[in-house]
């Protein structure tokens, strides 16, 4: 079992000296408000990710680092970015895989290959701080194409610059989740994955409307049409007291 980060690697601009040091604070979590430094755009979320699972007596095995071929060029102190990278984060394997900026579809299958080829039950980790804007859905891709098999994403990262601070995206990669969860309601009249996705909340409110779901759904599939009319009047009241609901998350809403 391996800890994987995979991260878009940005160019170290040639301006940047070994002053150039940013101090960036933990957003959320167990580590919130401690501080991490960085040079290189991607350094503080590789560093906090090395702390938090030290915290879990666990450690980052490996860097899958996306490189354009800008990142493999000599900018910084006489060395490449991913040099830097190398000499900067111990203790890890770090690969550096060179990556085009037009063909997405051929980078998420590189990527792929490395993963599937390495041992199992191995979890994954994401940075979405570096690179280009649309890199974000390059790796947002590969993130899915893990889970497609079977190879969790356990936490997306996204180092802030102004002002500094780290930040948890897992709950934005989550809501692709809960959209899957919601064309499966309406093409197949199942509510097993927006259940499962909910099924930490503490919404009364919301677990009453996707129990009341789940009846709708079994009434017509079971054809209980005497029951109907009943069920979804209870289905609408469920729906106008979650709208009404004080204790609703943003991801609910």
């Amino acid at each position: 079992m391996a800890n994987i980060l995979i991260t878009y690697i940005s160019q170290m601009g040639s301006h940047l000296t070994k002053d150039s040091v940013t101090e960036y604070t933990i957003d959320d979590g167990p580590l919130k408000n401690q501080k991490i430094t960085g040079i290189l755009t991607n350094e503080a979320g590789i560093k906090y990710l090395q702390k938090s699972l030290a915290d879990k007596n666990e450690k980052l095995d490996k860097i899958i680092a996306l490189c354009t071929q800008s990142v493999l060029e000599k900018t910084f102190d006489n060395k490449t970015t991913i040099e830097y990278l190398k000499d900067t984060i111990s203790d890890m394997e770090i690969i550096e895989t060179s990556v085009s900026t037009s063909d997405s579809t051929n980078d998420v299958t590189k990527i792929m290959e490395l993963i599937n080829d390495d041992s199992s039950d191995n979890k994954i980790y994401i940075d979405i701080t570096g690179g280009m804007r649309d890199t974000v859905y390059t790796v947002t891709l590969i993130g899915r194409f893990c889970e497609f098999n079977n190879i969790p994403v356990k936490q997306v990262i996204y180092a802030q610059q102004n002002p500094a601070i780290i930040k948890d995206f897992s709950a934005n990669f989550r809501i692709l989740d809960l959209l899957n969860s919601m064309s499966e309601f309406i093409s197949f009249g199942s509510v097993t994955n927006l259940a499962n996705y909910f099924k930490n909340s503490e919404n009364s409110e919301l677990n009453a409307l996707i129990q009341s779901m789940q009846s709708f759904t079994n009434a017509i599939i079971l054809g209980k049409t005497t029951k109907l009319e009943e069920i979804l009047r209870t289905f609408k009241n469920n729906i106008e007291e979650f709208k009404q609901s004080k204790q609703t998350t943003s991801t609910e809403q």
